[in-house]
């Protein structure tokens, strides 16, 4: 999705040379811009990228390794287990009234 949605501008570097400041806070709003903009990217959604010239560059930043890393895998997860919640459903049919309350009742216990 990166190579079709992102377009990386290696020119500016300012957001970029946040990433790497002293202060936690300026770091912190650095990695939110590109927590967004990878969020953006999952959502099937155009991102300008600043401060890399293309993926493996982005990618290869260690703040951003684990930025990625995290995203990518919430995303992945909730894609799996929502097909996996309709694959369930899809076998086990319908409860009866009777499978229905006898839930109810273990959840509320």
């Amino acid at each position: 999705k990166f190579n079709r949605l992102a377009n990386f501008n290696s020119s500016d570097r300012t957001m970029r040379n946040r990433l790497n400041s002293s202060d936690s806070s300026v770091r912190s709003e650095a990695l939110r811009f590109y927590r967004d903009r990878i969020r953006d990217v999952i959502r099937n959604r155009l991102v300008d990228i600043p401060g890399f010239a293309n993926l493996y560059q982005f990618s290869d930043h260690p703040s951003i390794q684990s930025l990625i890393t995290r995203e990518v895998a919430q995303a992945w997860g909730e894609r799996a287990m929502t097909f996996q919640g309709a694959i369930v459903g899809f076998r086990s049919g319908a409860m009866n009234r009777d499978q229905s309350r006898s839930l109810l009742t273990e959840v509320k216990n």
